[in-house]
């Protein structure tokens, strides 16, 4: 297909994508007429109340029917069991009789003397339908009544302690007695929600495992085998998590990528944003010295948190000096999390401060794997306190501790690799895998680099071999439905927005035929999730408070007119580099300071010459976005970051 002369400019939100043609001429290659423009209008892929995945909102329920499902499979496999034993009588008036009789009060009796093995049949059966809470590390959130269940269920131990109650059943059927109620509720709201007992899935076991202790005594057939398959098969079983398949090696696909987790792994995050640290002094920005680069790794990789002023004190920096991460929105440098919560600090020593010098690095990476994949709390103390040689007290201590989720896209020989160059030679990544010797025959780009006549039309994102690469969660298997085979990019946002800029640009390419340039300029909230989304809200709020308050102020003063817009480029003309600073201090007291700055300012603003500024000021932080900015009679660029009033910006809102 032959190129022709136009030029299509996508700009590429969460929901919409506008695009534009633009006919160019031959030699220059700028625009000379507007040929169309449109919108496409989509859906995100995400509840709009939420904010969450839409698959979400079909995997809660498919998950709920599944666990439905398995618990009467699991019903009807105890009920075929206790039949075929003989512990429960057949179809009619007896079974129903004894069905009308109180399962707590034969579950009492059954712990401490004789009962038929009906009655027996009949406690279990009540049994498999209150299990008790079981805990599993990987899926139980930081912030939800877990820790409430430990409260309650400690409660009830001393209870049946004090009161001498044998089994869960017993102290239920006092409660009975006395005219309390058995079911399992919460009491209060917020801060003061409590349950008053909350059983476990072990008391229920303890409790299975004395009533059979005692009735074997009577009933011969009720043998070892039968104990172990009702208790560890049928009424007890609990189907094992389904291993979350890990992704491949960006570089060595072969090979799984590094856990968050790993030292190496927190070492590279650390590396990789101290490589992308600059000072900005006087508009011109600076590398960070390979020595002080190296005192921040070594705090950040001890665990310690660094606000930005710590960070400036250890380069050394004066107050008017500023960090472009700190500018772009950062909250602070990225520590080594997995230190942070073993080791502590000075003042609030870890479970692991003391003892995990001493630790081989085999033994961490154990100690970290366990943390990770153990699903059982008292499985992990049990492996604590043995292999470790920990006291009961410090193993509950490191079982509460929960490690970083996620994968890096390198494998551990890659990430291994890019440390040793970045804290050795203080390289950047790109330098780091150009010097690396495993990656120098590696071979790899960034780019998918074609023909020069390239492809046709726009294939699907996944179908490109270097992105197959980076996405590395695809299974290659030619009977799996597309996106299973070659793998999807995880955020939905993003999946969405990819999938409809290739319907646009493979239309405007059937309509214009392929075009000779392509202007792409993404929304910078596109792959961001919806904490992070709401985070940017907050900031912009927070902005236009500050900047009302501001307008209010230089109104009052008779400084600034009527309804004329204030923001960050304003103040900064008006008021020089730190009009932060010195507005905090109160626009009406700027007359009582004795400096010649605010007689300027106010001959600024006073006068009928107007400020360089181009267009209205913004309270939304500088978008982050690829866009195309011309000068008339100047050749067409490329720029990056903050508006610029250079000409004039093709964008199709």
């Amino acid at each position: 297909m032959i190129l022709s002369d136009y030029r299509f400019a996508f700009d590429l939100g969460t929901t919409s994508i506008g695009w534009a043609v633009f006919e160019l001429d031959g030699g220059n290659k700028r625009p000379v007429r507007l040929e169309r423009l449109g919108v496409r209008i989509f859906e995100d892929g995400r509840d709009p109340q939420s904010g969450d995945s839409n698959a979400k909102g079909r995997q809660v329920p498919r998950s709920l029917r599944k666990g439905q499902d398995r618990k009467l499979v699991r019903r009807k496999l105890l009920l075929a069991d206790l039949e075929a034993h003989e512990m429960l009588p057949p179809v009619g008036a007896v079974r129903d009789a004894l069905f009308l009789a109180s399962p707590y009060e034969i579950r009492s009796r059954a712990a401490t003397q004789k009962v038929s093995l009906y009655e027996m049949g009949r406690a279990l059966w009540h049994m498999s339908k209150h299990r008790g809470f079981k805990s599993n590390r990987k899926t139980d959130a930081p912030d939800d009544d877990t820790g409430l269940i430990k409260t309650a269920n400690k409660l009830l131990r001393d209870k049946l302690e004090d009161g001498g109650w044998p089994t869960y059943g017993a102290y239920l059927w006092a409660r009975l007695q006395s005219g309390e109620g058995v079911r399992v509720r919460a009491v209060g709201e917020n801060a003061e929600k409590h349950y008053d007992f909350y059983p476990t899935r072990d008391m229920l076991t303890d409790e299975f495992d004395a009533i059979w202790q005692e009735q074997s005594k009577y009933h011969p057939e009720l043998t070892e085998d039968l104990r172990l398959r009702l208790r560890d098969y049928t009424i007890f079983y609990q189907r094992p998590l389904k291993p979350v398949p890990v992704g491949r090696c960006t570089f060595f696909p072969e090979k799984d990528r590094l856990p968050r987790w790993h030292p190496a792994a927190q070492a590279f995050l650390i590396l990789q944003q101290l490589s992308n640290l600059r000072i900005i002094r006087e508009s011109a920005e600076f590398h960070v010295d390979f020595e002080k680069r190296q005192v921040l790794f070594n705090t950040l990789n001890g665990g310690e948190k660094l606000t930005w002023t710590g960070v400036k004190k250890i380069l050394g920096l004066s107050s008017q000096d500023k960090l472009n991460l700190q500018d772009g929105g950062l909250k602070e440098l990225h520590y080594n999390q997995v230190a942070a919560v073993l080791l502590g600090t000075k003042r609030k020593p870890g479970p692991l401060a003391m003892q995990w010098g001493g630790y081989a690095p085999e033994l961490r990476e154990e100690i970290l794997k366990n943390l990770t994949e153990s699903e059982s709390p008292e499985v992990l103390i049990d492996w604590l306190t043995n292999t470790l040689g920990l006291e009961p007290e410090a193993a509950q201590a490191v079982e509460t501790v929960r490690l970083p989720d996620g994968h890096l896209r390198f494998c551990r020989e890659v990430v291994e690799a890019l440390v040793y160059g970045m804290r050795t030679h203080g390289y950047d990544f790109t330098d780091a895998v150009d010097h690396a010797p495993l990656l120098s025959d590696a071979d790899i780009n960034h780019s998918d680099f074609r023909a020069e006549k390239g492809v046709e039309t726009l294939p699907r994102y996944n179908e490109l071999p270097v992105l197959q690469r980076m996405l590395g969660n695809g299974t290659n298997n030619e009977d799996d439905p597309h996106d299973k085979r070659y793998g999807k990019i995880t955020n939905p946002t993003v999946h969405v927005a990819l999938g409809q800029f290739r319907r646009v640009m493979n239309m405007l390419i059937h309509e214009f035929g392929k075009p000779a340039e392509v202007v792409i300029e993404a929304a910078r909230d596109l792959n961001k999730s919806p904490k992070e989304k709401d985070e940017v809200v907050k900031l912009i709020k927070a902005n236009e408070k500050r900047n009302d308050r501001f307008r209010d102020e230089l109104e009052a003063e008779g400084l600034l007119a009527s309804g004329q817009r204030v923001g960050d480029r304003f103040l900064r003309c008006a008021f020089g580099k730190s009009w932060e600073k010195r507005l905090r201090i109160g626009v009406a007291r700027l007359r009582d300071v004795r400096s010649a700055w605010p007689n300027c300012i106010l001959m600024r603003l006073r006068s009928n010459t107007s400020f360089p500024l181009p267009r209205p000021l913004m309270t939304a932080p500088p978008t982050k976005r690829w866009r195309f900015v011309t000068k008339i009679g100047a050749k067409p660029t490329f720029l990056r970051g903050r508006r610029r009033n250079v000409g004039f910006l093709i964008r199709a809102r």
